[in-house]
């Protein structure tokens, strides 16, 4: 039932954002190096962080959250703050970049592991975030990485016998597979920098 709710509330914001009845009129305007020929909305990633947050709230509700979750909530929130302002008013990477070092700082501090590890573990999570921006042009890619991904990471967590790790994987796949309705091409829409 969590995953239906991440999943619903994901793909109900993503229609009505796609729909053109949003007032965030954000456009991806093609250029040179797009693949899409016609501008597109590039808010997508709103829907999937709510369907995340409803998900992983229901999660709390249940008793099935992990004081690690709060974790990365906030540097979740971090990074989508910076990156809806970069949507908005196309941000400086001086200014993106040390937000994305900084929550992903945020998110391995805790871990206990030897500083190098926590250098290696600060640069793939930053890496990461940049490359699915990338990604995001191309129809359907990045949110079915996610999809595919976040169900990889779930898959695991049950055979560990991780139940927390386990849901909160399967709802951000939950998430981007209701944003992904919407994505396959041609795409209707775009997750955007968020």
């Amino acid at each position: 039932m969590v995953y239906l709710a991440a999943f619903i509330v994901a793909s109900g914001l993503t229609a009505w954002l796609a729909g053109g009845l949003s007032p965030l009129q954000l456009q991806d305007v093609p250029n040179e190096r797009s693949l899409h020929h016609f501008p597109k909305p590039r808010t997508g990633g709103l829907a999937i962080i709510a369907g995340i947050v409803c998900g992983w709230g229901a999660l709390h509700w249940k008793g099935l959250a992990s004081p690690w979750l709060l974790e990365i909530s906030v540097a979740a929130v971090m990074v989508a703050v910076v990156s809806f302002l970069d949507d908005v008013f196309s941000l400086s990477p001086l200014v993106r970049f040390p937000v994305h070092l900084l929550a992903a700082a945020w998110i391995v501090a805790g871990s206990g592991l030897p500083l190098w590890e926590l250098a290696i573990g600060v640069l793939g999570l930053v890496w990461m975030l940049n490359l699915y921006n990338f990604m995001d042009g191309m129809d359907g890619f990045a949110g079915g990485m996610s999809v595919i991904g976040f169900s990889a990471l779930g898959l695991a967590g049950w055979l560990a016998g991780d139940g927390v790790f386990m849901s909160t994987s399967l709802c951000i796949a939950a998430a981007s597979a209701g944003f992904l309705m919407f994505n396959f091409p041609p795409a209707r829409i775009f997750m955007g920098d968020v």
